[in-house]
């Protein structure tokens, strides 16, 4: 009974099976100086990457995002979602400062922070991270589909320093504050301003189609204290899911 029922549901097991897949690139660059009202200034060398495949093999009728019209139409919708979290490489090498008054004009402070997977000294150009939480639904009714997008993250040395330089002797006489830690889960966006089209991609769809380009610029900016401007970076996501039968 038990050889017969296993061999009964080997044709199942073995079925093909189609997914929505493909290999992404995302990047986000910059460098630069930036001034505000005098004394304030900042600098920043952003260099960060992730790389690897998405993989949506789980499928069912209706919407799977939030805030969707007629959620529960099953006609309308079809929805795709990741079955697990998928390994990628991931790279970052940031150096932001800034400088300026911080409770007082005359209380200037210079803050230092560090971003770096693989850590200094490794002989890896790329350490490994994860992606997951991606989702696509297919909209029939509207012929569009929309990407949300997923969370690319790691374990990243994270590193703060604030130096007390100039004012008051009370205020330069203070021992400078040093925060460091490996920081789990840590995201590609993390500290940056991301604009709002980032999260959620739309694009047209027909019925039937089988690739869809999500290639795209984004206009990141990093964030250089209170009355420094934000300042451009340049992100780049490359993305082609690809509807293909897995074996």
């Amino acid at each position: 009974m038990f050889c017969v029922a296993t061999v009964a549901l080997l044709p199942a097991l073995l079925a093909p099976k189609e997914i929505w897949s493909g290999e992404f690139v995302f990047s986000i660059t910059g460098k630069g100086k930036a001034t505000g009202p005098k004394p304030n200034w900042g600098e920043w060398d952003i260099n960060r990457e992730a790389k690897g495949k998405i993989i949506l093999s789980r499928t069912f009728r209706g919407a799977g995002l939030a805030r969707s019209e007629e959620s529960r139409n099953e006609q309308r919708y079809e929805t795709w979602v990741g079955e697990t979290k998928e390994e990628i490489d991931i790279r970052m090498n940031d150096r932001i400062y800034v400088y300026g008054p911080m409770f007082a004009e005359n209380q200037i402070r210079g803050d230092t922070y560090l971003y770096q997977v693989p850590k200094k000294g490794s002989e890896s150009r790329f350490a490994k991270g994860k992606v997951a939480a991606a989702i696509l639904q297919l909209d029939f009714k509207k012929n569009t589909f929309t990407f949300e997008s997923p969370r690319y993250y790691g374990t990243v040395f994270t590193s703060f320093k604030r130096e007390f330089l100039k004012g008051p002797k009370s205020w330069t006489d203070k021992k400078p504050i040093l925060e460091e830690e490996d920081a789990l889960e840590f995201e590609m966006i993390h500290g940056l301003n991301q604009p709002d089209q980032f999260f959620r991609i739309t694009g047209s769809f027909k019925e039937g189609q089988v690739q869809i380009d999500m290639t795209k610029d984004y206009p990141f900016t990093v964030p250089l204290g209170a009355s420094v401007k934000a300042q451009n970076l340049k992100a780049k996501f490359s993305l082609i899911l690809k509807r293909t039968t897995q074996q």
